[in-house]
């Protein structure tokens, strides 16, 4: 009878008399794992997680050895946590008893893969940033070390160190992974992005010829913007005026001629290339150097239509020095003249 009934409901699409139906069938049979299997499919099928959870929770209550039951609960957890953050550590634990259940599981990249996903989900609504960040990474670790060139489990490592740390391994792990699928930079951007904001700014740097070679428009636009806006600190004290500059010539590289960030990028270039100059300056007049000399006149060729494009950025700290820049030049060339013989 519950199935002719069950039958009729889905012919007529009426998901709530189905999964009602599936219920009552399941009390009457509780230990039929097939139809158990089949009424938790068919619920996922219609959009409702939670009940599908409440069919593998009720042959765990059975069966808590049954580790196909574990696995069923974590798949119903990780669509739950779509929109119940909370559910996706609920997913891990469940995926967890499903590897101390059946060790064999682990011989499957996918399955890595899936409980990495888990652990790299938001925990909160009020966080999407909080993670369970030692599972995470020690599953993502796992996974890559069982499987090195997998390229899908490979992003979440980089992930993963990224937000763990350290550092130095997140970028390892994405060259890693650009050696294997460099289809998609979202890694790159992401662990660029995490250097830049820890005032590492070579190390975002080396990851820019990726961005530069591969990357579609978009792409670059990012990177440039993580550069200009990581390029900032190094013109305060104590600054970095080479790096600075290195920087904002990877941005003009890649930023759109007439972006804001290309102006950050005419900016950053301008002002570190002139402070350069000014920082070579004394020592290119005690040791009477030519190539000194020479770097400084190349500096401020370089400096002088950087701070013109980048003005509207900060006209009051631009405009004191191209006021002197001719001055600057002049005296530069005498150096030129004075000492290249």
């Amino acid at each position: 009878m519950w199935n002719d009934l069950a039958v009729q409901y889905q012919a007529k699409a009426d998901s709530n008399n189905v999964i009602e139906t599936y219920k009552q069938m399941l009390r009457v049979a509780p230990t039929n794992e097939a139809l158990r299997k089949e009424a938790f499919k068919l619920f996922q099928n219609y959009g409702r997680p939670d009940a599908a959870e409440e069919v593998a929770d009720e042959g765990l209550k059975i069966d808590d050895k049954n580790a196909d039951f574990w696995d069923l609960k974590a798949n119903a957890c990780l669509d739950e946590g779509q929109s119940k953050p909370e559910k996706n550590r609920c997913a891990v634990d469940a995926l967890e008893k499903v590897l101390e259940l059946n060790p064999s599981k682990g011989d499957s990249a996918s399955f890595w893969a899936k409980i990495t996903f888990g652990a790299s989900q938001p925990l909160t609504k009020d966080s999407l940033a909080a993670k369970d960040t030692v599972r995470f990474l020690k599953y993502a670790r796992i996974g890559v070390t069982k499987f090195p060139t997998n390229g899908q489990l490979l992003p979440f490592l980089a992930e993963a160190y990224s937000l763990a740390g350290p550092v130095d391994s997140a970028v390892s792990a994405t060259k890693q992974l650009m050696a294997v699928d460099s289809s998609d930079l979202t890694p790159v951007l992401r662990i660029a992005k995490s250097l830049a904001d820890a005032k590492r700014g070579r190390e975002a740097l080396a990851l820019a010829p990726y961005v530069e070679r591969l990357g579609n428009a978009d792409n670059k636009g990012n990177m440039g913007a993580i550069l200009a806006r990581g390029a900032f600190p190094f013109l305060q004290p104590p600054s970095d005026w080479s790096l600075a500059a290195d920087m904002a010539r990877e941005v003009l590289k890649l930023a759109p001629a007439a972006s804001q960030t290309a102006k950050v990028g005419n900016f950053v270039l301008g002002i570190s290339a002139f402070q350069m100059v000014a920082d070579l300056d004394k020592e290119a007049t005690s040791t009477k150097s030519c190539p000194m000399a020479q770097q400084m006149k190349a500096l401020l060729d370089e400096a002088a239509p950087a701070m013109t494009a980048g003005r509207d950025i900060n006209p009051g700290t631009i405009d004191p020095r191209l006021a002197s820049m001719t001055q600057f030049l002049a005296h530069v060339n005498s150096q030129i003249k004075a000492y290249c013989k």
